[in-house]
């Protein structure tokens, strides 16, 4: 690992266990490292419970510890989504890549938990407003500007296994 070759070090992180958590955190920002969270899967089992990635967020903004989610963000809000492209998959709640990014920006803004978990878990589209000048939601109001500096600060990135889902659904929500 050597930050000034310009390689970055990522770690998943357990979030489900609080005693691990934070001494991985603290540790994380010793070295350098972000953290990596795994927000999904192929089964029901592999996503997390919405108040335990709350919870991995708010430590990682706590120790300005920039984080990226992997895995079941193909989508941009909070729904029921099957968990394969095979036919008769499962369907399983999974987060939304926007009330990720969301959620961060109320979380690193100085928003509380409660207000972040409520964005995490939201699903109706028409209660966000996207446009050219940022992102609103409730009472929240963040540019450009903050949403750039949010994926040097913050959430750094997300993954999907579909690279057309992404884009798609969110051109369908907002145009």
């Amino acid at each position: 690992f050597d930050p000034d070759a310009g390689w970055e070090l990522w770690i998943e992180a357990p979030i489900g266990d609080p005693e691990v958590l934070g001494p991985l955190l603290d540790a994380l920002v010793r070295v350098g490292a972000g953290a990596k969270v795994r927000t999904g899967g192929v089964t029901a089992d592999a996503f997390p419970d919405p108040d335990a990635l709350t919870h991995f967020m708010a430590a990682c903004v706590t120790r300005d510890l920039i984080f990226k989610a992997t895995a079941g963000l193909h989508h941009p809000l909070r729904g029921e989504y099957r968990v394969t492209y095979e036919p008769g998959a499962e369907h399983v709640t999974m987060f939304g890549y926007l009330n990720l990014l969301l959620a961060t920006a109320i979380l690193r803004h100085g928003g509380t938990v409660d207000d972040a978990q409520a964005a995490l878990v939201e699903r109706d589209a028409s209660r966000l407003t996207f446009d050219a000048g940022g992102l609103r939601w409730r009472d929240f109001a963040f540019d450009t500007d903050y949403l750039g500096d949010l994926r040097r600060h913050g959430l750094a990135s997300f993954g999907s296994c579909s690279f057309s889902e992404p884009v798609d659904e969110i051109g369908a929500l907002f145009t």
